[in-house]
């Protein structure tokens, strides 16, 4: 649960600082240090909010997963469609060329729409087949929360000066590429489920 998360985050943070103190590596120990904790706390600690989910009993935090997974998907391949069809005014030009305006709009109104058609109404999907707006407020949390993940990888890769963040998806920006929303997408869910829910 959540001390746990808590627990290894410091035990990360800690045991990273004292590899470089004792002297296992000695090569620039801030900006390894500073490297580290931000892949761990990108992938490792925004990532595991996907077990925080997946804990929630009776199976309601796979149908909170799920949601998330089908609204963030939806809102990338919405995005990718809209802004490759009518995308005119480029979003954030120096980090991502290729995002528009229009793109965001459409990925918002796919996460949405994908969140209340078959979220709410596919059976057997509690809690979102249950009242509150669930499928809608994620839906909505999705459209504001995925593009700001996928713009933060792309913001690192071109600080970097890269243009795939791996070799196994190349030409494609690599693996991180296709759960950077994702990323960004998981915490949100559980405190909006939280708020909603619990």
């Amino acid at each position: 649960g959540e001390t746990g998360l808590l627990l290894v985050t410091a035990l990360t943070v800690v045991t990273t600082f004292l590899w470089f103190l004792f002297g296992v590596e000695n090569a620039r120990p801030t900006v390894n240090i500073a490297v580290t904790l931000l892949g761990y706390m990108w992938v490792g600690f925004l990532g595991s909010y996907a077990a925080l989910l997946l804990a929630i009993p009776n199976r309601v935090g796979i149908a909170f997963l799920l949601g998330a997974v089908l609204a963030t998907v939806a809102n990338d391949v919405g995005g990718l469609l809209f802004g490759r069809q009518v995308g005119t005014r480029p979003l954030a030009p120096e980090i991502s060329p290729n995002k528009t305006w229009e793109g965001i709009i459409g990925g918002a109104v796919a996460s949405i729409v994908v969140s209340l058609l078959i979220l709410r109404y596919l059976p057997g999907m509690f809690p979102w087949e249950g009242g509150r707006g669930g499928a809608f407020w994620l839906g909505l949390t999705v459209a504001v929360v995925a593009p700001l993940g996928d713009l933060a990888e792309s913001m690192v890769k071109r600080d970097i000066g890269i243009k795939d963040m791996g070799t196994i998806l190349p030409g494609h920006g690599g693996v991180l590429d296709r759960f950077d929303a994702m990323l960004f997408v998981l915490p949100a869910t559980y405190y909006l489920m939280r708020f909603l829910y619990f």
